[in-house]
Parts: C-alpha cells; sequence; structure tokens
C-alpha cells in the first residue's frame, strides 16, 4: 500500500470545507497478496490459502470515501472460525467504480456442495444505501457447532423500507440443528 492520508481527509468539522487536495490518494496493490490476510481483517477468519490479486484505489475522505479497482481470487481456501470445514475452490471477482461495488462471482465448495453469488452496493456518504446480492446453494454441506447437513436454495438480501430484506428459498434435509 502507498499514497497520502490527509488530517482534512479523516477529521470531520463541519464548518471547514475540504479541499480537493484534503483528500485520501491510496491504492493498495494485491499483487503477490494471500488469502491470510483475510484473517488479519475479519474476526470469523481462521485462515486462508491461495494467491489474491488485483489493486484498489481509495479516495475521498471518511465521511464520504470513493473506491476504484478490482479484488480476484482464484482457487482459494478460506476456514472460518466457526465452520469446521473450509471453504475450497473459491473465486471472488469484485470491482470498485467510485461509489459502486459489484460482486461479479463469489463462488467456492464445502462439503461436497457449492454456493455462488452476485450483487451490488451503492454508498451514500459512508453509508451503505442501495444494495442487492443474490446467493444460490446446491448441498452447500456446513459442519459447524450449531448445524451440520447440507443446504439447497436461494437467497435474495436487498433495500428494504426500513430494514434489509431477505427472502428466498431453503431447502434442509438430512440435518442437524
Amino acid at each position: 500500500a502507498y499514497g497520502i492520508v490527509p488530517f482534512g481527509a479523516v477529521i470531520k468539522r463541519d464548518d471547514i470545507a475540504v479541499e480537493s487536495d484534503d483528500e485520501i490518494d491510496v491504492t493498495l496493490q494485491l499483487d503477490n497478496a494471500d488469502l491470510r490476510v483475510l484473517a488479519l481483517l475479519m474476526d470469523e477468519v481462521e485462515d486462508g490459502i491461495g494467491p489474491m490479486t488485483g489493486e484498489v484505489r481509495i479516495g475521498g475522505t471518511i465521511d464520504d470515501p470513493r473506491f476504484y479497482g478490482d479484488v480476484n481470487i482464484e482457487n482459494g481456501t478460506i476456514q472460518l472460525k466457526q465452520i469446521k470445514t473450509p471453504l475450497e475452490n473459491t473465486f471472488l471477482n469484485m470491482e470498485f467504480d467510485g461509489k459502486t461495488i459489484t460482486l461479479r462471482e463469489l463462488s467456492g465448495m464445502m462439503g461436497g456442495g457449492t454456493v455462488s453469488a452476485y450483487g451490488e452496493a451503492t454508498m451514500v456518504g459512508n453509508t451503505w444505501d442501495d444494495f442487492h446480492a443474490s446467493m444460490m446453494f446446491d448441498r452447500f454441506t456446513v459442519d459447524s457447532l450449531y448445524y451440520k447437513g447440507p443446504i439447497s436454495g436461494s437467497l435474495i438480501f436487498a433495500d428494504g423500507e426500513r430494514l434489509p430484506k431477505l427472502s428466498g428459498n431453503i431447502e434442509i434435509k438430512n440435518a442437524t440443528v
């Protein structure tokens, strides 16, 4: 990572306008990154194996950030802390275009089954405003303390009137809850 983070970009004062040269200009290069970095960034991740590529440029301010670039994972493995079986053959293609983040593909295998997802989210200021994502499961087999068995079906996450809305169909057979 390299770039500039001016104090004016991270300190909010209503009586002072942010100048264009007070904006964040940081670039994260992921050409030699490893999925192990996910364990440092996310409490839910125990470990990761495999390459992560791409570049993300961060601009704007803390109150109005902008992101540009892409992040890709090809054939990675991610071990979550609460699930015994790792997510394998993980593929990710995510694009950042200013205030919009597009999940073009997220897919992987767990316990012989598959999961895939795609979606998009848009920010207003520093808050997610408009988002939707779809996930499909086919015998995606989870082995955790609270659930053990396959999951098939689809879910849609979208903006709701006051709270996010989750809809879809899930089939659970031969499972222990």
